[in-house]
């Protein structure tokens, strides 16, 4: 076997001073490294040459060198193996303390870190402790993740090309990082800085998992040739192009952002609304010389929370209702949502519901917007879920008769979610209820009123008109008609229903009250009734005398008796009457 050994016990391939030397961690080193394990070992516990040479100076000589070799072995074999074994470690950590969410997503899922440094010379009292830091974190940022460093100030730019941090590349980033030139720069275009990190977050074949880290004051001073030049306001026109451009870009994407605020001057975080309007959920971190450090060394120990904190936290923040329909139940206008509830949170219940800005056109006036609704709308299974929100009341009262109309609604929801796991989402300093809004717009609804359908009034109304001629005509004033003639005295008389008569006598009467008869010792009396006195019609009876009505029914003064036309009246004085 061949001895990296001399005679004199020299260690010809690693000396000790090597083991701590850059060299010694190269990727070539380690595979060397790796690669002779096996042969140093049995070299170590089998030499031959141990036993040859005297117990004296030269046998301490070899028992040095091949301890160097150990050490060697076990720093280099520590540096390739550390990482992977603190990720498992934080894994296994992950999966006790949170067991439901570890379940449920990916924890060692490769990310992106944007580090985005102020060079403004205020920084040049920083610039050491911020490389320091910056190469700590660095240290611990698993292998398959992706770092960006980007520096601005007068305008922005990447001082290290980007890469993935693999074993090749860790030992480069850590040596550029730390020798990041001390800043120069007279102006903090802030506008800038966040151009470039956007350049770097939408970077091609992205990870879906994002950090940012902002190292400054905060305070917006750039110069005078930038768009951001006197541009405070997250209203300007060029902080609202940044907003939507992030919103569109990284919608889909769990974006955490730290805004690290260093005392370096006297207008600490004065334009941190700024960042909040371009990273809503930007956290502000007060640091300094004390503490800059130790952050970045909490961060190192935390990195896969961290990420389960920023998948979650971008899972939370996606809304829970995406409207579906607007139906009708009974008085009550609802609007139908789809809730989707398999994900990595779970909706228990929305609490605190409230509809604003209800707007339906037209029907305007026929809907009563529904007020502050204090409703738990309890969520429970898995896959796809509805859940019927009351928007209004549709006034029934305002019209009797029924009408449908097809309508656009447009409407606010704001309410409150409670999530679950809740105990898992409040040890990831995350709140367990979130309030959110839905704007639905010119949604398609058919809306009915009233009480009654045109076709039951149509009927009810011919009803009414039948029942009401029937009435007229049974309640009717009757009034005598036909021809009257004395039979052998005189013309007959014709009465009509023009002529209104109601009653008619002939005999010994006047000739106003009808037919008179020179002589006659009797008096035949016609007259009509009408309900409810009698059935409808005309009737006769003898006032004085006595008669008979077709030969068959005598009539006296007690009695009347129905006559029709076509009758004959024979007066036993010998008078007969026709009635035609």
């Amino acid at each position: 076997m061949p001895s990296d050994l001399d005679r004199s016990g020299a260690c010809t391939s690693l000396s000790c001073a090597a083991v701590f030397s850059p060299e010694a961690f190269s990727p070539a080193a380690e595979a060397e490294a790796i690669k002779n394990a096996p042969l140093l070992m049995q070299e170590l516990f089998s030499h031959r040459r141990l036993n040859k040479l005297p117990i004296d100076q030269s046998r301490q000589q070899l028992l040095r060198a091949l301890l160097c070799k150990c050490v060697a072995l076990i720093c280099v074999t520590a540096g390739v193996l550390l990482p992977s074994i603190s990720a498992q470690r934080e894994n296994v950590n992950l999966e006790r303390d949170f067991p439901i969410l570890a379940s449920r997503v990916r924890t060692n899922q490769p990310a992106d870190y944007v580090i985005v440094i102020d060079r403004s010379g205020s920084m040049r009292s920083f610039w050491p402790l911020v490389r320091q830091s910056v190469a700590s974190f660095l240290e611990a940022v698993p292998d398959g993740d992706y770092v960006s460093v980007v520096e601005f100030g007068t305008d922005a730019r990447n001082s290290i090309t980007p890469r993935p941090v693999n074993q090749q590349t860790r030992s480069d980033l850590l040596r550029e990082v730390s020798n990041l030139p001390e800043p120069t720069d007279s102006a903090t275009d802030i506008g800038r800085a966040m151009e470039k990190t956007l350049d770097e977050l939408n970077r091609p074949n992205g990870n879906r998992l994002k950090f940012v880290f902002f190292l400054s004051d905060f305070a917006h001073d750039p110069p005078s040739q930038s768009p951001y030049y006197r541009k405070h306001s997250p209203q300007d026109d060029v902080w609202r192009r940044l907003t939507e451009r992030m919103r569109s870009e990284q919608s889909e994407n769990a974006v955490q952002a730290y805004a690290l605020l260093l005392p370096i001057g006297g207008s600490v975080g004065r334009d941190l609304p700024l960042g909040r309007a371009v990273f809503p959920r930007l956290e502000s971190v007060n640091v300094n010389q004390a503490t800059l450090l130790p952050w970045f060394e909490r961060r190192k120990a935390e990195i896969a929370r961290d990420k389960l904190r920023a998948i979650v936290e971008q899972d939370a923040a996606r809304l829970p209702l995406a409207i579906k329909s607007i139906e009708q139940r009974g008085d009550r206008l609802v609007a139908v949502f789809d809730l989707v509830v398999d994900r990595l949170v779970e909706t228990s219940s929305f609490t605190d519901i409230q509809i604003s800005e209800l707007a339906v056109g037209d029907l305007q006036s026929r809907l009563t917007p529904e007020p502050t609704i204090n409703l738990n709308l309890s969520v429970s299974g898995a896959g796809s879920q509805t859940v019927e929100i009351p928007i209004a009341r549709v006034g029934e009262q305002s019209t009797i008769l029924r009408w449908t109309a097809g309508n656009q609604i447009t409407f606010k929801l704001n309410a409150t979610q409670n999530i679950e796991p809740a105990g898992e989402i409040t040890r990831l300093n995350l709140p367990t209820a979130r309030t959110f809004e839905v704007s639905v717009r010119d949604k398609e609804a058919i809306i009915k009123g009233g009480y009654l359908p045109i076709w039951v009034l149509v009927v009810t109304g011919v009803i009414l008109l039948l029942i009401v001629l029937t009435l007229l005509r049974y309640y009717r004033q009757e009034y005598i008609v036909g021809e009257i003639t004395v039979v052998g005295h005189g013309a007959p008389i014709t009465l009509r229903p023009e002529s209104k008569r109601k009653t008619f006598k002939i005999g010994d009467v006047s000739n106003s009250e009808g037919i008179a008869v020179k002589g006659a010792q009797w008096v035949l009396l016609f007259q009509s009734f009408k309900p409810p006195e009698r059935a409808r019609g005309t009737y006769i009876r003898m006032e004085r005398g006595q008669a008979m009505l077709n030969k068959k029914v005598a009539l006296n003064n007690q009695k009347w008796e129905p006559v029709q036309r076509g009758s004959i009246i024979d007066v036993k004085s010998g008078k007969t009457v026709a009635f035609k």
